[in-house]
């Protein structure tokens, strides 16, 4: 992500991941991985998985803090100005790191310089799951529907300015449907009204629709994803039907303060992938839904958060979406 002397300096000493030593002497105590969301959801569930992996990997606690509020950034302050001697990491997402510099004016860190990029961990795809009692079970279905019926929808959303608030927006610009957004403060409250029928439709993570759709309890139309996933395998992705732009998945990776030493960055890096190859550790992933992303070096890393930032950005100026 940075252009800077340090990911040069990645590049220049890069190490095959299966011969990355261990620094000498790390980690020698507790390391915090810090979580911008509060506990619960998939950040969570996915931070507390990867603490587990790595405490037993490293042989020393990984111990989890959940710093929620103002979208993810306070989590992300946290981590930006925590001493960089790699006994504070954080969970950057997509969210937090792609959206959140496009949408806030003003941001106590900087995603270009303040942080150093370790490795990639998931793809989160994000499904357009409607109440089974509305009278569509497929796209086709549901524009039409929405079209003969301007107004009369509603979708949910986390929040203004999230991701799922974003997908919506962006569903009604391309598809030309008149839907209403109506946000909450988290995404239970979301779930709870659109299985009511309080709300028609949302863009939900994979995490937490697979099991209401595989119940029956929501309709799923489609997915926001590369490719078709095994949890929902009749769901078409967006591209499949037609529909573009929806190709920037929410995502999840490990990353540390600027400036910590670039022995531990590769360390942790290598041993992150190793983590990921391993079928124990996707076996136990495979029920949250959450889709194991190739791993990459912490420079492809950065490339990739700099290129889904700028996706991100044209996306949210188009839109004219302001944060809560």
């Amino acid at each position: 992500m940075r252009t800077s002397p340090f990911i040069a300096a990645l590049a220049l000493g890069a190490v095959s991941a299966a011969f990355a030593q261990a620094p000498a002497g790390y980690p020698s105590k507790a390391v915090r991985l810090i979580a911008p969301y509060a506990a619960g959801g998939a950040t969570d569930v996915l931070t507390r998985l990867v603490a587990a992996e790595l405490q037993q990997e490293l042989k020393q606690p990984f111990i989890v803090e959940n710093r929620a509020g103002a979208g993810g950034n306070i989590g992300m302050e946290a981590v930006a100005k925590a001493v960089p001697d790699g006994y504070t990491l954080g969970i950057g997402a997509g969210a937090t790191m792609s959206v959140n510099p496009a949408l806030y004016k003003s941001l106590p860190f900087d995603i270009t310089k303040d942080f150093a990029p370790v490795q990639i961990l998931v793809r989160v795809p994000h499904v357009l799951a409607i109440n089974k009692d509305l009278p569509a079970g497929s796209m086709a279905e549901l524009i039409a529907y929405a079209k003969a019926n301007p107004g009369k929808l509603s979708f949910g959303s986390p929040g203004s300015g999230t991701t799922s608030h974003l997908y919506g927006e962006l569903f009604k610009k391309t598809t030309g449907v008149d839907m209403t957004h109506v946000p909450y403060k988290g995404g239970n409250q979301v779930r709870t009204d659109l299985i009511a029928g309080t709300l028609q439709l949302a863009f939900t993570t994979l995490v937490d629709a697979q099991n209401l759709v595989q119940s029956g309890q929501l309709k799923g139309i489609a997915i926001i994803a590369q490719r078709r996933v095994p949890g929902l395998p009749n769901l078409p992705t967006f591209a499949e039907l037609g529909i573009p732009r929806f190709d920037s998945e929410n995502w999840f990776g490990v990353i540390a303060p600027d400036n910590v030493p670039r022995d531990i960055v590769r360390f942790l890096n290598a041993r992150i992938a190793a983590i990921q190859a391993r079928q124990d550790f996707r076996k136990r992933l495979a029920p949250t839904g959450l889709e194991p992303a190739p791993a990459l070096s912490p420079e492809e890393f950065g490339q990739f958060i700099a290129a889904d930032a700028k996706k991100w950005a044209t996306i949210v100026k188009e839109l004219g979406v302001k944060p809560d």
